[in-house]
């Protein structure tokens, strides 16, 4: 198991509800049995105390002595052999028990320790141009944020079954080599919204600095942000936002978490009510794993046999793609539900929508069923979506519903090309 600085961070990020989704009754079973098995080991071993003081002393450092001189001996007759190896997979090193652990709680609070350092202010002289307040009509652009969406199984990207049927009716513009910045939601959503590129993202600086939310704003754009997903991991702490999974709306939710039909409540006249450009983020919790089953109602259970339960590893391959399928299928429903409400506004509003997962979903290979994997372990499959089972290259579609003027953006064709 690797553990890094990253995993530490999702440990500590991970709200309560995904971490009983992770939880079965096999895994507290086992856990229980191994818990009993070694308090009886340690009940029933006598350990006998030395005669002296020095005695005791003399073996301790006797062992000691003993383990340091065959690590000497192996190091001296195959470090050739060792030091190809480590160098050539950095990441073993983070597989090593218990050093691993603790190098990375060491390496978090490294980090964290400068999350009280000044606000570092960006992108101070950002306004609108003129040609933007003059337009007969406001603009408003809502991003739609997934979470652990494969491109892999986008039928927009040339998958076998149909699992994008409403945005391939509304004509999106898809762009299939995209790619995320992580694979986790609390390293890739900050470093979407921040200035700084993947391969030179520093998440210490992220902390402390704005991001493009902060520049929006600033503008005198209004932005909110809407959260299905736990939380903006702090893209979104200096602006609107609000947790809309904490509503508990009736028929929408199961066990703390709930379908993205959610972020649509009290959409429609917050969007009536709003007299200047706006920009509103819908954070989805998407194909988020390992519960599957619980990301759409039963209206979108199209593919079957299902993976109705958290235990993903005693499902078969078809019944994990089918319950996977119908997720994005549900995906499929949201972002159409989000291009007709647009559509509605139109009369008042130049509307845009951008679609982007910041992770994607991992379970074809070594048989990962989880989310988080360290992204240069990640192969294509898995850095292309957002949060549950990991991806590098992102699904994402980008649709304008009206021509935008030439002052103020591109055509159509050129975004395709």
């Amino acid at each position: 198991m690797v553990i890094d600085r990253s995993m530490i961070t999702n440990i500590l990020d991970t709200t309560p509800a995904e971490s009983f989704a992770l939880l079965s009754g096999e895994m507290i079973a086992v856990l229980g049995l191994s818990g009993v098995l070694a308090v009886f080991v340690a009940w029933w071993v006598k350990i006998r105390k030395p005669a002296t003081r020095w005695h005791g002393a003399a073996m301790r450092l006797l062992n000691i002595a003993v383990s340091a001189l065959l690590i000497i001996l192996v190091a001296a007759l195959f470090y050739k052999d060792y030091a190809s190896v480590f160098r050539n997979n950095k990441e073993l090193v983070k597989s090593l028990s218990p050093s691993n652990s603790i190098v990375a709680v060491n390496s978090w609070y490294a980090h964290h320790r400068m999350d009280n350092l000044p606000l570092v202010k960006i992108g101070e002289d950002a306004t609108q141009k003129a040609v933007m307040h003059n337009a007969p009509r406001k603009n408003l652009t809502i991003v739609v944020l997934g979470e652990t969406s494969r491109a892999d199984n986008f039928s927009l990207g040339g998958y076998s079954r149909d699992t994008n049927p409403l945005m391939r009716q509304d004509g999106v513009i898809y762009f299939p080599h995209t790619t995320s910045c992580g694979t986790a939601t609390a390293v890739s959503v900050p470093c979407m919204f921040s200035n700084m590129p993947r391969a030179h993202y520093d998440e210490e600086l992220a902390h402390h600095q704005e991001g493009v939310l902060d520049i929006l704003q600033r503008a005198g754009i209004r932005v909110l942000w809407n959260d299905n997903d736990g939380g903006c991991k702090g893209a979104c702490d200096r602006v609107p936002h609000q947790n809309v999974t904490d509503l508990k709306l009736t028929g929408q939710c199961i066990d703390g978490e709930c379908y993205d039909d959610v972020l649509f409540h009290n959409l429609d006249s917050y969007i009536d009510n709003l007299q200047q450009d706006g920009i509103i983020v819908l954070h989805t919790i998407g194909s988020h794993g390992p519960t599957y089953y619980n990301r759409y109602p039963a209206a979108f259970r199209k593919f079957t046999p299902t993976c109705d339960t958290n235990e993903i590893q005693g499902c078969t391959r078809e019944q994990l793609t089918n319950t996977y399928d119908n997720t994005i299928l549900y995906v499929d429903y949201v972002v159409d539900k989000t291009i007709k409400l647009l559509q509605s506004k139109q009369d008042k509003f130049t509307t845009g929508l951008v679609i982007c997962p910041t992770t994607a979903n991992r379970w074809r290979r070594w048989r990962l069923f989880a989310w988080s994997a360290v992204f240069h372990r990640a192969g294509n499959a898995e850095t292309c979506a957002d949060g549950a089972v990991a991806l590098r290259r992102l699904p994402a579609a980008l649709r304008y519903f009206r021509a935008l003027s030439a002052a103020a953006g591109a055509k159509r064709e050129l975004l395709a090309g």
